[in-house]
């Protein structure tokens, strides 16, 4: 149960930190994993799941469900950046072959549901740590920007205060 009161509290916190942030930040990603997205990875663990486990296999999955929870609670206070997908595009014209992705996903979920939404939700769980680890090469001056304001506590940080 402390683990669930866990996932409550920083998902309050997420909620307070979103509620008092600063104007400036980019709207490009959410600072923290959305409350959505983490709801919907529990989610998706229980809908590809829905029958009791074996009595067998039950104290084996126990302890990786409860990091899990503890993860993604922490996931959701931290100051990793999630896309958010705001800036997407949708009225530009582009080749019809752009139309095969969104197509062929659409697909797999309609074959298999619960596996491809429990591959997504850990796709969109993973996305937010590793992206940002290769980006810190390239040198993205807006999010360089915004990061170094963040670590000086200036305009931009997502801290709450």
């Amino acid at each position: 149960w402390a683990a669930s009161f866990l996932y409550v509290i920083c998902g309050a916190m997420r909620l307070a930190r979103f509620n008092l942030k600063r104007s400036i930040h980019d709207r490009r990603y959410f600072v923290g994993m959305p409350i959505p997205a983490a709801a919907c990875i529990l989610a998706s663990i229980v809908y590809a799941h829905p029958a009791r486990p074996d009595v067998s296999l039950e104290r084996y999955l126990g302890l990786p469900l409860l990091f899990l929870v503890v993860l993604i609670s922490f996931l959701m206070v931290s100051r990793i950046r999630y896309r958010s997908f705001k800036d997407l595009d949708l009225k530009t014209r582009r080749s019809y072959l752009y139309l095969l992705v969104p197509a062929a996903i659409l697909v797999l979920v309609t074959l298999n549901p619960q596996a491809m939404l429990l591959v997504g939700g850990f796709l969109y769980l993973i996305s937010g740590v590793l992206p940002r680890r290769a980006a810190l090469g390239r040198g993205d001056a807006l999010s360089d920007r915004i990061d170094a304001a963040a670590r000086a506590g200036g305009v931009g940080s997502d801290d709450g205060r």
